[in-house]
């Protein structure tokens, strides 16, 4: 079904809302070699020695899990607030739903609304641009006519699309706690290559993760 014309919304408003989950997950002492590095920072100090790196921290997290953790429980997130699903999640992270009720956005005076969702998790990468919400909310005094006028826009219906974006993040924010990680090592590095050698021999990481930590460092630096 396609939104004839769609709302969107980021479910992370930006990177900092989602960069604060990440700093949240559990510590771990460990790194599964499946695991995708999904974030890496250096600590430096002020002052007389100045870029002097005093800690490395890296996140990591099992990407498939999280995925399918995740886009179970913003299914179930929807169906209890009675959404009737039109396509399941297919393999690019895409869900769309929709809702019929009597008065449960529109009271004063009571109206239909028809709710369609459309819900994508980026199953390429974990960052706030890959969490979006396609939505279109109609409303009509009788359920089966054609009155049915775009009410998107208005107050009520904002009100309830920034609630129901708050309980999807909420859902997002669980699944990444239960299948990220989040390792640090505090120690005094002159380079952040010393840095990425002392946390790699640590947590025993596979070449592959090393290189991703060194990208994300490098991310930073630009």
């Amino acid at each position: 079904m396609v939104l004839a014309e769609p709302h969107r919304l980021n479910i992370f408003s930006d990177s900092d809302q989602l960069l604060a989950v990440f700093d949240n997950v559990p510590d771990s002492d460990r790194i599964d070699p499946q695991h995708k590095i999904i974030e890496a920072e250096t600590n430096k100090t002020l002052g007389a020695e100045f870029n002097l790196i005093t800690s490395i921290s890296v996140i990591s997290c099992d990407r498939e899990s999280a995925f399918s953790t995740m886009e179970e429980a913003i299914l179930q997130l929807l169906k209890s607030k009675e959404y009737v699903v039109i396509s399941d999640w297919d393999s690019f992270g895409n869900l769309r739903v929709e809702n019929k009720t009597f008065a449960s956005i529109f009271k004063y005076p009571s109206l239909w609304q028809h709710i369609t969702l459309h819900v994508a998790v980026d199953q390429s990468d974990l960052n706030e641009r890959g969490f979006t919400m396609d939505y279109e909310i109609k409303s009509s005094p009788r359920r089966n006519d054609k009155s049915w006028t775009d009410a998107s826009s208005a107050e009520e219906a904002r009100s309830y699309i920034d609630k129901l974006r708050g309980e999807l993040r909420n859902a997002i924010e669980q699944s990444l706690k239960a299948n990220c990680s989040k390792a640090v090592l505090n120690e005094d590095f002159a380079t952040d290559n010393d840095a990425i050698a002392a946390i790699a021999k640590k947590l025993k990481m596979t070449p592959l993760q090393v290189e991703a930590v060194r990208t994300a460092l490098r991310e930073h630096s630009d």
